[in-house]
């Protein structure tokens, strides 16, 4: 009888992720139409590479979704704060639910893209790691209705997205220099650190907290929680790991900015030196 009842909660699970993930492939297909007539300008030959325009499809999917899922599961945490108590690891309601099934649509969309085009798509091994253990994660809160307010305060972390697309968007639009491109950066460098490494510390807290109390009733299996915590950690790893690089890349724009101020003057001295020169030599040739 317990195999029957969960065949029948993944069976219900799967059902209500279909809708999601028909919803974000078609969405991804729309764009990929779309994109001759969308950025033939600004992004001159992305028509001619197969994975850079897959790229650019999937990052136009991702920021709508990331406008999306944000604001959403914000709001549900503000409305549902009692998921975050360390005796709600079993609580489940259906908004919650929802946003998580839209959550696993996008991420199961996603992961089927990046597996067609692999290697052709940069960083493709650890954003697949990534979205492949969330995506199971995901799926066994889904299925045995835990850790709600756990997810939610995970697809919080979303909000980076825009900036990290636009900023690819800017690389391949040959805008790299501009003011845009600039201010971007800062707002995805400190935007990351806000949602993604506080939000991580503050979910290991809450994790911890809920953890504790489901093992101390035994409401959950102990597999189930060694699970949780080992994936957790491997999310939140990746998010420390892309956090460095883009301080690495923030460190290089700031040195070249650096550079690029101390080579002016000296450029400018160096022609003012040369037009007194050149007068003083026109005036020593003059009769």
């Amino acid at each position: 009888m317990v195999v029957v009842v969960s065949l029948r909660v993944v069976g219900r699970v799967l059902l209500d992720l279909l809708p999601w993930l028909c919803t974000w492939q078609g969405l991804y297909w729309l764009s990929y139409a779309a994109s001759p007539l969308l950025c033939n300008k600004t992004v001159p030959g992305l028509d001619r590479d197969a994975g850079e325009k897959g790229y650019w499809c999937s990052s136009v999917v991702s920021t709508i979704f990331a406008i999306v899922i944000t604001p959403a599961s914000a709001a549900a945490l503000a409305a549902e704060p009692f998921l975050l108590d360390p005796h709600a690891f079993s609580v489940t309601t259906p908004l919650s639910r929802l946003l998580c099934s839209v959550f696993l649509g996008y991420l199961l969309s996603d992961s089927l893209i990046s597996l067609c085009y692999n290697r052709r798509w940069p960083g493709w091994k650890a954003n697949l790691a990534h979205h492949l253990t969330i995506c199971t994660a995901w799926l066994v809160l889904l299925i045995g209705g835990w850790g709600q307010g756990l997810a939610l305060l995970g697809q919080v972390m979303e909000a980076t997205t825009p900036f990290i697309n636009l900023r690819w968007f800017l690389d391949k639009a040959g805008r790299k220099e501009g003011t845009l491109y600039f201010v971007n950066g800062c707002l995805m460098l400190g935007l990351w650190f806000f949602f993604r490494i506080l939000g991580s510390l503050l979910m290991v807290y809450c994790t911890f907290r809920q953890i504790e109390d489901g093992a101390s009733t035994q409401e959950v299996p102990w597999w189930i929680l060694v699970f949780l915590g080992c994936t957790g950690a491997m999310i939140i790893s990746l998010q420390f790991y892309w956090f460095s690089k883009i301080v690495r890349g923030a460190i290089k724009v700031l040195r070249k900015a650096s550079a690029s101020k101390r080579t002016a003057p000296s450029k400018s001295s160096s022609t003012a030196a040369d037009k007194a020169k050149a007068k003083l030599d026109d005036s020593v040739d003059e009769p």
